[in-house]
Order: structure tokens, then C-alpha cells, then sequence
């Protein structure tokens, strides 16, 4: 019996970028509203909106080209910003929608004062 090798070989022309990953789409919102209440105070509320849509998304795949498919090699294992193979965080964040919200209020000291 004869094994067969394969190898994958590359040669150095190969332009940057050549290997891509999925799509990284990622939406943050902010709303305010400002609300004057008489002449001296002014009511700043704020909503603010990270990765409002909800997305996934998704890893970088493996790039060892050595250990072949078996060894991860065009495989994707985890979200943006896990970090592939239990590494450190690479790109981005893993995070789910994320809300909150603020309320600022402004005091002036004298009436003549406008925004």
C-alpha cells in the first residue's frame, strides 16, 4: 500500500485580503429628546440602542493551513469577538442587543439663558 500525501502549496502572490469571513453587521442607535420645564430646567431624556437589529454575528474561520480541515482549517467555531480556538478576543463583540437609558436634567441660573 502506497500513501498518498496531499499538500497545499501557495505561492506569494497572493493578494491581502484573499481569504474572507462572513459578513460583520453590527447597528447602534441613540434617541434624545429635550423637554423644557419652565424657564430654568431643562429635561434631557436619552435611549440608547447596541446591536439594535439583533444580529449574529459570526467568526473569522481558522486559518492553519497546516492543520488541515480536520484541524479547523475554513471551519468557523464561534461569534465575532469570542475569539477563535479559546484565544483572545479578535474583532468585535459577542453581545446581544443591549439597551439603556438616560435622564439628565440642566439647571439655570438665571431665566435669560437659552439652549
Amino acid at each position: 500500500m502506497t500513501s498518498l500525501r496531499m499538500r497545499l502549496e501557495f505561492s506569494c502572490n497572493t493578494g491581502k485580503n484573499a481569504l474572507r469571513g462572513p459578513r460583520y453587521f453590527n447597528t447602534d442607535l441613540a434617541i434624545i429628546k429635550k423637554t423644557r420645564v419652565g424657564e430654568r430646567l431643562t429635561i434631557a431624556f436619552r435611549a440608547e440602542f447596541f446591536n439594535a437589529f439583533n444580529n449574529v454575528n459570526f467568526g473569522l474561520p481558522g486559518n492553519n493551513q497546516s492543520a488541515g480541515v480536520s484541524g479547523g482549517f475554513g471551519q468557523i467555531f464561534g461569534t465575532a469577538g469570542a475569539g477563535a480556538y479559546g484565544g483572545p478576543t479578535s474583532y468585535g463583540t459577542a453581545q446581544p442587543r443591549i439597551v439603556q437609558f438616560g435622564l439628565k436634567a440642566s439647571f439655570w441660573r438665571t431665566a435669560q439663558h437659552r439652549d
